[in-house]
């Protein structure tokens, strides 16, 4: 388990570097991003919890298994999109009211809280996706919010981590 904390911690470090570079640019936008950064707190420290009372091989075997399930979701996405025309990413959702837009990002960021938490991810292709497809987001912006959401998701995910070790 020391090796996912250290693994988080460091992605701390990168992703407020690469955060900070983003924020001199204008291209960090929290307005709708902080929900799916709230809610990946919490669902971090559930993960970190989730893993800390799972064995070594589950956590190998459950990390490839999401992993497996991850690629073949993106192959079928990528041969689904391959015969499209159109390069510009399209949102899967439109809202109606703002509300459903907030509750929506809840849920993505507890998700993806979670899913950082167990295995040691800081979640930022996740967000970014999220933020780019159901948000909505320009791609510059995406990415500068994205990398701070996934600083803040690892920083909670790393002080699950220590917590379980005290």
């Amino acid at each position: 388990m020391f090796y996912i904390g250290t693994s988080l911690f460091v992605d701390v470090i990168a992703s407020l570097t690469v955060s900070y570079s983003y924020y001199k640019s204008g291209n960090i936008e929290l307005k709708s991003g902080i929900w799916i950064a709230i809610t990946s707190i919490f669902g971090a420290q559930l993960g970190a919890m989730l893993a800390s009372n799972m064995g070594d091989s589950t956590l190998s075997s459950s990390f490839g298994i999401v992993l497996l399930l991850a690629g073949f979701a993106m192959l079928r996405k990528g041969l689904k999109n391959k015969k499209a025309e159109s390069n510009s990413p399209k949102k899967f959702i439109n809202f109606k009211h703002e509300w459903q837009k907030i509750v929506v990002a809840l849920i993505i960021g507890l998700g993806i809280g979670i899913l950082s938490g167990i295995f040691g991810a800081g979640g930022g292709v996740m967000i970014l996706l999220a933020l780019i497809m159901i948000l909505s987001f320009p791609l510059h912006k995406a990415i500068g919010t994205s990398t701070l959401i996934m600083a803040i998701t690892a920083l909670s995910s790393t002080i699950g981590y220590g917590l379980e070790a005290i």
